[in-house]
């Protein structure tokens, strides 16, 4: 098997035996195992890699740019793979995309740049990743297979090679864009789902009720579970499904749960200036997520954004170490902001924060209680 990663800095780590996202449970190892048995080479030429291989499959991720998805790298992979396309070759898409892409985008570039036909000189199958970050390995043994094929030609070769690789249920479709549909109903279900709990969050603080509290109490009777407040369970893949699934639907509900999801940074930083006054010129430190392959979630790009254009004085942290003695004190700051879901109190320098009055929660992985008890304001969505 050949890794082609097209971004040269993850393909040097990866070939230095660094993992780009270490929070992965069982990646690492088993990368590494199959590299040391020589079952794994590393490359960056996909058409090179692409001449001599069997099957290709495609993980790519369509991003979110400024004006709805960005198709920039999936494209550029997709003509990689047909300049170096084969007789015979199985190419399986196995990434979010709109409905009616591969069938309609993709394989007519496939057959432009290799000038081969399309469930005759090769073949395309379509399967959605069902897995979620941080659960991949249990996740893809978990839940079944689902795939959609070009013909029925098509769908031979695929089932074949699912067959050897998938250890789980298979679930074959009629189509490809059944398939299609199935991953962005899916990642946009997320999106519904927390817009409603994002809209009882603009409320419940005003009625004096504990959002978190509801939920937990709600959650207990597992018919009708609720999404979470916080904006980790809606990043930029659900974002980017929600908007393909609502192109193809003109889902109005869709629309209305973007626009939800979309205010809840503006939402926490106005509670923040109810509390505190005007943010100009406030010393305000953030904790963002660890680094990972992906890029910093638009939404939370949007509220550090919306933070500036106050002229607050922003400063950023990765990662507080929790063995590391009490940093310098910073008397500058007057509030934190916890943009991460994996952060335990203690992990945080009460002392290295003496001025510190409020903590803004944006994913509700704190305890209020313990952070009031610091002698801070805690604000939470919902809370």
């Amino acid at each position: 098997m050949v890794l082609c990663d097209p971004d040269p800095e993850r393909s040097a780590a990866l070939a230095a035996g660094r993992i780009p996202d270490p929070n992965e449970p069982l990646l690492e190892e088993r990368v590494m195992a199959a590299h040391g048995r020589g079952l794994l080479r590393l490359g960056t030429d996909i058409s090179e890699a692409t001449r001599d291989a069997q099957v290709v499959v495609i993980f790519t991720k369509l991003g979110n740019g400024a004006d709805g998805p960005d198709y920039g790298p999936l494209d550029e992979v997709v003509r990689a793979v047909g300049a170096g396309l084969s007789k015979g070759t199985l190419i399986c898409f196995e990434t979010l995309v709109g409905l009616g892409d591969v069938r309609k985008r993709f394989v007519p570039e496939l057959q432009r740049a290799s000038g081969l036909r399309v469930g005759e000189d090769f073949h395309v199958a379509m399967s959605p990743p069902r897995y979620t970050a941080g659960h991949v390995f249990a996740d893809i043994v978990r839940f079944p297979k689902v795939y959609g094929a070009w013909n029925e030609k098509s769908s031979e070769v695929a089932t074949e090679f699912y067959r050897d690789v998938a250890d789980t249920i298979l679930t074959q479709v009629p189509n490809l864009e059944t398939a299609e549909f199935v991953g962005l109903v899916e990642r946009a279900n997320r999106e519904l789902s927390a817009a409603f709990t994002h809209e009882l969050a603009a409320h419940t603080p005003a009625l004096d009720i504990d959002l978190e509290l509801v939920l937990y109490l709600t959650n207990t009777q597992p018919f009708f579970p609720v999404h979470g407040a916080g904006m980790q369970g809606i990043g930029d893949e659900v974002r980017v499904c929600a908007t393909l699934l609502g192109r193809a639907t003109e889902s109005r509900l869709l629309a209305a749960a973007q626009s939800a999801n979309n205010a809840v940074g503006e939402l926490m930083i106005e509670r923040l200036e109810a509390k505190m006054g005007p943010l100009k010129g406030l010393a305000i430190e953030v904790f963002l997520p660890e680094p990972s392959a992906d890029p910093l979630p638009s939404r939370l790009r949007d509220f550090l954004n919306s933070l500036e254009h106050r002229d607050s004085k922003i400063s950023t942290q990765i990662r507080p170490n929790e063995d590391a003695p009490i940093g310098t004190p910073r008397p500058e700051i007057r509030a934190l902001v916890i943009a991460r879901d994996d952060l335990s109190w203690h992990r945080i320098d009460v002392a290295e924060y003496p001025n510190c009055e409020v903590l803004v929660d944006l994913s509700n992985s704190l305890r209020r209680r313990a952070v009031e008890a610091a002698g801070w304001s805690y604000l939470g969505l919902g809370v």
